[in-house]
């Protein structure tokens, strides 16, 4: 990750130098060029400054482009751990919602808690409202985030288990020819 930030580090302390580098442009143009009638110092100046400015742009650029490439990587990084999450679990979560933790941990079999802390993390499951139960536990339903992860208009495009267990089973080995 310390990798991946240096070339936008550089590309942001470049644009700050550049831009700090036109108002002294313009000053020494000015002095020597403009005070010393000097046309040819003039034209140098001026040429430098629209050179700085193409560069600045290009630079600019640059940085949003990095940038819009690494929130791309980040969103795929994403969108494959939640596939990998989804994959070793049973869909009946996601389902029926809202859902108190109990219920995750009875369709799940094991403790839910730091998995569902960790959805929350996320932005991907979020307390939708208390229940009626004994102590009003929290329940919890999924985000318009989980979908846009998932490419899911809603839930209904969920798949049922059934069509899950077919698409994720391994293809059969191929006959020798």
């Amino acid at each position: 990750m310390v990798v991946a930030l240096f070339p936008l580090q550089v590309l942001r302390y470049g644009k700050r130098l550049l831009s700090l580098s036109r108002p002294y442009l313009v000053r020494v143009t000015i002095d020597r060029g403009a005070l010393a009638k000097d046309p040819r110092v003039l034209f140098q100046g001026g040429l430098a400054f629209a050179i700085i400015v193409v560069v600045e742009q290009l630079v600019n650029f640059a940085q949003v482009y990095a940038v819009q490439i690494s929130g791309a990587r980040a969103t795929t990084d994403l969108r494959a751990q939640v596939f990998e999450f989804l994959q070793g679990r049973r869909l009946a979560f996601f389902d029926r919602q809202p859902v108190g933790r109990l219920e995750v941990d009875e369709i799940r079999g094991v403790d839910s808690g730091a998995v569902i802390e960790k959805l929350g993390e996320r932005g991907l499951v979020e307390i939708v409202s208390r229940g009626e139960g004994l102590g009003r536990p929290l329940l919890y339903g999924t985000t318009p985030q989980f979908l846009e992860i998932l490419g899911l208009k809603d839930l209904d495009e969920l798949p049922r288990l059934e069509e899950l267990s077919v698409a994720l089973r391994p293809p059969a080995p191929a006959e020798p020819e």
